[in-house]
């Protein structure tokens, strides 16, 4: 059901870009972040937004006001990062307060709605429903419960809307440097639309063996969360973990440990040449060489990102749909060394992404060959 929903936004996507003309410059972080907003609305908030029609739909101006970076922003982090204990008595908050009161008096209507229709959608909100009764079951206070819900959606909103738009624009933009792996790419694409009469199921998506070397390409190069947080919890509280004989060092108990994804990705110990966008590196043969201690775009072990499958799926079609018909490429406005915000806590491209599209109608056309006279069609 949640695939379906993305695909059906993805054609909303591929939809807009078409309305757009023949060749126009476009800045795709927003774009993609309009899609993101679409996705997230229907598979975790319930219900339909019009974010990639309606640049000022409400739930797309609330996505952005809930990741967006300033110095309040910025030290909240750093005391739920580095003193957490001073949370509560200081009020610090991850998220900005209207946005967090927005998404709870949405998350309690679509809930109040469920339980008095009895629909069920096979989302993230029929999961809640049935929190909520098993809470007041066991006797839990419903506002707490409600509270806890709606933490859980600003959380998963937060992390949704700007990392995958973040990765679909700048493998989009990768794409446009690299005319050969763009044509490799879209050769793909078209395979799978041509198969799947003009539609793509979830099942061909994630058997796209090429996009899925590009995107894991794109999150190496662009870690999305250059930073990863843990904790030594150790059995023992008297214990130490010891990193000899690499360091002469040891690490107790409730020690903070941060992990620079970034630096891990950009080693050219474990990555050749590491600023080259070179999908190849995940191809089946090269993928068995990868140390995956070396590639952490989701983090690892049982504290990774939830959302990982959600969010490759949601890259996966947006760029799928967006290569369909049109063709990417560099533009006079383009910025081919862009610098990343040194500030924001999700990485993030200053400037935005912006690129010439061009609508080739490339499966168009195909199909119209293939229905004229049936014979193989190739991408030229």
């Amino acid at each position: 059901m949640l695939a379906a929903i993305q695909l059906a936004v993805g054609k909303s996507l591929e939809d807009n870009l078409q309305a757009k003309g023949d060749e126009f410059v476009q800045e795709f972080k927003q774009i993609c972040g309009q899609f993101t907003t679409d996705v997230i609305a229907t598979t975790i908030l319930g219900y339909q937004s019009h974010a990639l029609q309606n640049s000022q739909d409400p739930l797309y101006l609330e996505a952005i006001r809930l990741v967006k970076f300033n110095i309040r922003r910025a030290i909240c982090i750093l005391v739920l990062m580095f003193m957490p204990r001073l949370s509560g008595p200081l009020g610090v908050k991850l998220f900005h307060e209207p946005s967090y009161s927005f998404i709870r008096n949405s998350v309690r209507q679509v809930v109040e709605h469920r339980e008095k229709t009895g629909q069920k959608r096979n989302d993230i909100v029929d999961i809640y429903v049935v929190l909520k009764k098993d809470a007041a079951a066991a006797g839990e206070d419903e506002h707490l419960t409600m509270d806890s819900l709606a933490a859980q959606s600003a959380m998963l909103m937060g992390a949704g809307y700007d990392t995958s738009s973040t990765i679909i624009s700048s493998a989009l933009f990768e794409l446009a440097q690299y005319p050969d792996i763009r044509l490799r790419l879209r050769r793909e694409v078209l395979e799978n639309f041509l198969d799947g009469d003009g539609q793509i199921s979830y099942e061909r998506i994630n058997s796209m063996e090429y996009l899925g070397m590009v995107v894991e390409e794109t999150m190496r190069k662009y870690p999305v969360l250059p930073l990863l947080d843990r904790k030594y919890m150790a059995t023992d509280k008297n214990s130490v973990y010891s990193l000899k004989p690499f360091y002469n060092y040891v690490v107790p108990d409730g020690m903070h440990i941060f992990i620079s994804a970034y630096g891990l990705h950009y080693d050219p110990k474990y990555w050749p040449n590491p600023t080259k966008f070179d999908p190849e590196r995940f191809s089946a043969k090269n993928r068995k060489t990868i140390n995956p201690m070396t590639y952490l775009p989701f983090g690892s072990g049982p504290r990774n990102c939830v959302g990982s499958r959600l969010g490759l799926l949601q890259v996966k079609i947006a760029l799928a749909h967006i290569l369909k018909n049109h063709d990417v490429q560099l533009s006079p406005e383009t910025n081919l060394n862009p610098k990343l915000n040194p500030k924001a806590f999700i990485l993030q491209i200053e400037g935005g992404i912006n690129l010439t599209v061009v609508r080739d109608n490339m499966f168009d056309n195909a199909a119209a060959t293939l229905q004229k006279s049936d014979p193989m069609v190739e991408l030229k």
